[in-house]
């Protein structure tokens, strides 16, 4: 898991030198018609040429996926292309690349940035991006909000040949919910629609590359259960160990079993039966002894007011005082003056 994050955060750095050297100037937005996207400012080596669809579309129906979120809502079996719920941003780390959009092809070279809204035809991340049957390869590094839409972000790589695109661990994958990541891709979804805000978007995807980096580096992401599937851990194992992570690192911030159940990518269900299973507790009871352990280290190593402590750790003052009470016999004041 390590390397699949060093992996992912040296593609992630080379990004964002891309940015600091060229700003917005190689970032592309998708469109709807090959004229549409003609329009905008494109780096002198992009080549964008027609690229007819030869088959129908397909509506995605049936169950939805494992976060309760339909993502794709229809597909081009024929042309390898899908219409996504949420938008996608691509990065071309090394190779050049064919981006179908559409009835059009935009052949990218490293360096280059494709945002593709929400609802453009678009090629299938599964499938490859080298489309002229030629040897070359090439790695693309994916951006997108995915089953964490509106609470954070997923990245990957991928590598692609013309027969076919591969994905997995060692390539490097993440999962990072951050509500602020999340803004922050909304807000450069809007600022993608309007072609003189070009400086904003070179901002907004700085941020985005930055707190990604910041955040996998801290030790906040976690592997998507989509990639999970090569690994020899029992789910349950490893849910467990995500799960305490992933708790230690929030405390400040608002846990339910839903937004936890969301973040393991099962049900609220499977996640409350696991935990018990796995912690010999409840959530809510190991939550709360989390916090009231998180509140005594911080009592006993920091000069933090009460009011502050109990901020770090997810509680209201009222309810800190109570747990000091209740296990303690005493204040949160009064129990750093014992031990001090």
């Amino acid at each position: 898991m390590a390397n699949s994050f060093a992996t992912l955060i040296e593609a992630l750095r080379v990004a964002q030198f891309s940015l600091e050297r060229d700003g917005a100037a190689r970032a592309m937005v998708a469109t709807p018609t090959i004229a549409a996207f003609r329009r905008q400012e494109l780096p002198d080596h992009v080549k964008v040429m027609v690229k007819k669809r030869r088959g129908k579309r397909v509506s995605v129906r049936g169950p939805r996926n494992y976060r309760l979120t339909r993502l794709v809502k229809a597909r081009w079996p024929e042309d390898r292309q899908l219409e996504a719920a949420v938008a996608t941003l691509g990065f071309v780390l090394r190779g050049q690349a064919d981006f179908h959009i559409t009835d059009y092809l935009v052949q990218c070279q490293p360096g280059d940035w494709m945002f593709i809204p929400a609802g453009i035809s678009k090629p299938d991340a599964s499938l490859p991006y080298v489309l002229d049957g030629s040897p070359r390869e090439c790695d693309l590094l994916w951006i997108y909000p995915g089953p964490l839409n509106g609470v954070g972000l997923e990245c990957f790589i991928s590598h692609s040949t013309s027969t076919a695109t591969h994905t997995s661990l060692e390539r490097g994958t993440a999962a990072v919910k951050n509500s602020f990541l999340a803004q922050l891709f909304n807000e450069l979804t809007e600022q993608s629609q309007h072609s003189s805000h070009r400086q904003q978007m070179a901002h907004l995807l700085s941020c985005i590359v930055l707190w990604l980096q910041s955040e996998i580096q801290e030790g906040a992401a976690v592997i998507p259960w989509v990639r999970r599937l090569d690994q020899p851990v029992k789910r349950s194992q490893d849910l467990m160990e995500e799960a305490r992570k992933h708790i230690e690192s929030h405390l400040n911030q608002s846990l339910t079993i839903s937004e936890m159940a969301r973040v393991l990518a099962v049900s609220p269900a499977t996640f409350t039966r696991q935990f018990r299973a796995g912690m010999g507790r409840s959530f809510h009871e190991y939550l709360t002894a989390q916090r009231l352990k998180g509140a005594e280290d911080l009592l006993l190593d920091t000069d933090l007011s009460i009011n502050a402590v109990a901020h770090k750790v997810g509680l209201s003052y009222e309810r800190l005082r109570d747990l000091f009470s209740q296990h303690h016999a005493c204040s949160p004041g009064e129990f750093r003056k014992r031990r001090i």
